[in-house]
């Protein structure tokens, strides 16, 4: 009976504690149903705000169309909208015309066709200059004479223009230059070339004659500041007439009919080197100059490098060893009847050689002139020989960066004018920036004598001979040249 009452105590224990843990387990759950019932109506309510959210951009979309962005992109593609517009407005203003513009070593615009074409570019060259002269006391003394003269000025200002019309074939070149002692403008170079044949072309129009090689170099890929004293001295200089040009790899060869030595030259204040020989001052209408006629030719073979590196004097790294030879001879015919009373120098006859070599960062360039006037004989005119030479180096210390350079030239005119002979010594250095585009260059140059000109205030030197009894001399002229070159 006992047992019986111990078993039902027991049972009913076991039911009441499944009973309890039933009931719990049954809250647990109702409150972990509860607890997602509000997680799933909250999930509700975020999706109807996603929707409200999705219905308001829809309809911000079909307001805008499909380019509404939003504020960071928006900015973004603004930004590159305005880089393509910018680009698209300098195309599009080309485009009626069928024309490209662009840099391509200068400015250019061109047809799409590629039959007309026009580069544009320009040099200016600032210069500053120190000349000492040292001279004696004498009778003729100027008052104000200065043994030390100090100035800025600006050397060359030119802008230019050249290309080709209707075809490569026929090109052109105009050249405007600035008189660096007024505020004119003038026409330096107006040429025409028609290429009729592979390698074979003519040219006519104001330009400079094919006699120096260092005339012939552009003034703004020269080695020093200036060109040489013995090059203005016999240059050609521009002249006006009409030329043949051939070339072919190793061998260029030009030949030109003109109106005589510095006839095309613009400035009318250059008096001549040689007397009665050239005009004072060029530019002169076809009755004004005093030559019946003028031949220039000359010819240049190339035995190694490439026909680009002969174009300047400088020896850039990555280029090959160049070796290039040249001659030339200028005749010219005084016009009979309109030489000075002096009826100096009927007929002339100049010639050159030169040679250039180039190798490893160094530089070599040498030429000698000579020139033979053949004078109306009479009891007191005799004919002369005059004779130049210059021979100039240089190396690149740091490739394309930094040259030292030196120059030594002579010239003997054998009294054909006042002066006779003088020796200049030249040395200084490049720094480019850029290479010709931008560069410094800083020089001096000695002359050893007084023998100088008017004309050679271009190069930084004064005439400082009095002529007459009593005139003062100096040797030992220098002048410091410090120049900075910008062009494109």
């Amino acid at each position: 009976m006992y047992l019986s009452r111990c078993k039902g105590v027991v049972m009913g224990a076991l039911v009441c504690s499944l009973t309890g843990m039933a009931f719990a387990e049954s809250a647990d759950v109702a409150s972990q149903v509860e607890a997602m019932k509000a997680e799933i109506a909250q999930l509700r309510a975020s999706n109807a705000e996603v929707q409200s959210l999705r219905a308001e951009v829809n309809s911000m979309k079909s307001q805008n169309g499909e380019t509404w962005l939003n504020e960071r992109r928006a900015e973004e593609v603004k930004s590159l909208v305005r880089e393509v517009l910018a680009d698209a407005d300098t195309r599009a203003s080309l485009q009626g015309s069928g024309m490209t513009a662009g840099y391509n070593k200068g400015f250019f615009l061109a047809s799409e066709d590629g039959k007309y074409l026009l580069q544009i570019g320009g040099r200016v060259q600032v210069r500053y200059i120190a000349n000492f002269r040292d001279h004696e006391d004498g009778a003729s003394t100027p008052s104000n004479y200065d043994d030390t003269e100090t100035g800025f000025q600006i050397r060359r200002m030119k802008p230019f223009f050249k290309g080709f019309i209707g075809s490569p074939k026929i090109k052109y070149n105009f050249v405007l230059a600035a008189d660096r002692n007024a505020t004119t403008l003038g026409l330096e170079e107006a040429v025409v070339e028609y290429q009729f044949m592979d390698g074979v072309s003519v040219y006519g129009g104001r330009t400079k004659a094919p006699f120096l090689h260092e005339e012939l170099t552009s003034s703004g890929k020269q080695l020093t500041v200036e060109r040489s004293a013995v090059n203005e001295i016999f240059t050609t200089g521009f002249v006006e007439g009409v030329g043949l040009r051939y070339e072919s790899d190793m061998i260029r060869a030009m030949v030109m009919v003109n109106d005589g030595q510095n006839s095309g030259e613009i400035s009318q204040s250059n008096a001549p080197y040689f007397p009665d020989s050239v005009p004072n001052g060029g530019g002169r209408d076809f009755d004004s100059d005093q030559s019946d006629i003028a031949v220039t030719a000359r010819a240049e073979m190339r035995l190694l490098g490439d026909w680009k590196q002969y174009d300047d004097f400088a020896a850039w790294s990555g280029e090959e060893t160049l070796l290039v030879l040249g001659t030339a001879l200028h005749y010219e015919v005084g016009e009979t009847g309109n030489l000075s009373t002096s009826a100096d120098n009927d007929k002339f006859l100049m010639w050159t050689a030169d040679a250039q070599f180039e190798v490893g960062g160094f530089g070599l360039y040498g030429a000698i002139i000579g020139r033979h006037d053949n004078d109306e004989e009479t009891a007191t005119e005799d004919n002369h020989d005059a004779f130049g030479a210059v021979v100039q180096a240089s190396y690149m210390v740091i490739p394309d960066k930094f040259e030292p350079f030196v120059r030594w030239e002579y010239y003997d005119l054998d009294n054909i004018v006042d002066a006779d002979e003088n020796q200049l010594v030249t040395a200084g250095f490049n720094y480019y920036l850029d290479k010709h585009n931008a560069k410094f260059t800083v020089d001096a140059v000695w002359a050893y004598h007084d023998a100088l000109f008017a004309n050679f205030k271009g190069l930084g030197l004064l005439q400082d001979t009095v002529v007459g009894a009593g005139a003062n001399e100096s040797d030992n002229q220098i002048a410091l040249r410090a120049q900075f070159q910008l062009q494109f």
